[in-house]
């Protein structure tokens, strides 16, 4: 069985896992650039405001035809390759191997979170199994993961849908998604 990574609706009928893939507005849109098959469908937002989406530096998450990458959102522009795939979030858990140094390792704030690392030519989903502070989800990309650059989706309403895992979790209504599908079949 051979998986890529794709957006999708989770009602598409080969769907193998999925999880939140950015913040959302009440109406569901991304609050944040928002790019998929090459097609920008939310402008890149660098304004200020509250919450984690915010919280600086936020970043964006692209894939093109050479690969994954993260970059602060104020660095971020098209690259000539093409976008294939973006999504803005905040705040970015790593940047250069280095973790956000506004995440107090003594914070109390623990919540399950969603994000994603890249490693190489990889792009690691992740979402914690228990409550954690942005500092120990932030290290565990950068000690056990090995990942230099990581973005932060989304906490409170984080769930993942991935039946080989046993996992279907249930929340409330979800923003854009990234979904993990079988192909070739």
């Amino acid at each position: 069985m051979k998986l890529i990574l794709a957006l999708t609706l989770l009602a598409a009928p080969l769907l193998a896992g999925g999880q939140q893939f950015t913040a959302f507005e009440p109406d569901l849109s991304p609050v944040g650039l928002f790019v998929a098959h090459g097609r920008e469908l939310t402008p890149l937002n660098l304004a200020g405001g509250r919450g984690n989406f915010f919280m600086k530096p936020n970043g964006v998450f692209v894939v093109t035809k050479t690969g994954p990458q993260i970059v602060r959102s104020t660095k971020y522009s098209a690259p000539a390759t093409g976008v294939l795939l973006a999504t803005q979030s905040g705040p970015l858990l790593l940047e250069g191997g280095a973790i956000n140094p506004a995440f107090n390792p003594a914070s109390k704030s623990k919540h399950i979170r969603n994000g994603v690392g890249v490693r190489g030519s990889e792009a690691i989903f992740v979402i914690s199994n228990a409550p954690v502070t942005f500092y120990e989800f932030a290290a565990y990309f950068k000690d056990q993961l090995h990942c230099r650059d990581a973005l932060y989706f989304d906490g409170v309403v984080s769930s993942l849908f991935a039946p080989d895992q046993g996992r279907k979790d249930s929340s409330v209504d979800l923003g854009p998604m990234i979904a993990v599908v079988e192909t070739g079949l």
